[in-house]
């Protein structure tokens, strides 16, 4: 998760962006929880929030979650009455009927092959991944250069490298299909601007945040359905050992 959007003065918990692209993790987990997946691994969880959001949203499935990130300087534990949130900067100890979360951070990993490795050899039994990353390189801006992104994916280049890397996909799909058109003439239209670095989320007037919440929030409760194109590509599956 992209910690320098929330630098923005961005409330995740208000932000249309954020609170429909939690959506289809929720539809993943609820799916998963019935089949015994317990415990939450997020990976460059940055502030958290989508794990913790899932804690709120079904605390007697979780057990513990662990968020991962090279930003926090020092291993500690929030204990609660039914679960424990853990936080590390590294992926130390093997983890079993768990889900790992990934969310919009392999673009931002040079050497996705060596990255998505060193995941699976800590894997250890009945587990599980919900991926996303930005789609079509075509969107490129200078928001991805803000952010610091290597590159874009679709779904056909996201596949290569997850199944040669050992992920077993279930599911791929896109989301915020609708926008897609906006976004990509909004960049071009100012394409003349591509080396000025900024995040293109922003925060917004209450009406105009609540309007693109509730059409967004729509549009991604089918967005499973979309092979087709859109901002954000999703990968849901099984993690194995190679």
């Amino acid at each position: 998760m992209d910690l320098r959007e929330t630098a923005q003065h961005i409330d995740q918990g208000k932000h249309w962006y954020y609170q429909s692209k939690k959506i289809p993790l929720h539809q993943y987990f609820s799916a998963l929880s019935k089949n015994g997946i317990q415990n939450i691994i997020d990976i460059g969880a940055g502030t958290g929030f989508f794990s913790k959001d899932l804690f709120q949203y079904f605390p007697n499935q979780i057990h513990q979650i662990q968020c991962v990130d090279t930003g926090y300087d020092e291993p500690y534990c929030i204990e609660h009455s039914n679960a424990s949130i853990k936080y590390t900067n590294t992926l130390n100890e093997s983890f079993d009927h768990s889900l790992v979360v990934l969310m919009d951070v392999l673009e931002h990993i040079e050497d996705e092959d060596a990255f998505l490795k060193s995941i699976l050899s800590k894997e250890n039994g009945h587990n599980f991944f919900f991926l996303t990353v930005p789609a079509f390189q075509v969107l490129w801006s200078g928001h991805d250069d803000y952010l610091l992104h290597y590159r874009r994916y679709t779904i056909a280049s996201l596949k290569k490298v997850l199944i040669r890397n050992g992920f077993k996909i279930d599911r791929m799909y896109y989301m915020y299909g609708s926008l897609f058109p906006l976004v990509w003439l909004r960049r071009k239209l100012f394409a003349q601007n591509k080396n000025v670095q900024h995040s293109d989320l922003k925060p917004l007037p209450n009406w105009l945040n609540f309007l693109l919440l509730k059409y967004a929030s729509f549009e991604n409760r089918f967005a499973r359905f979309n092979r087709l194109f859109g901002i954000t590509c999703v990968a849901e599956g099984k993690l194995s050992i190679i």
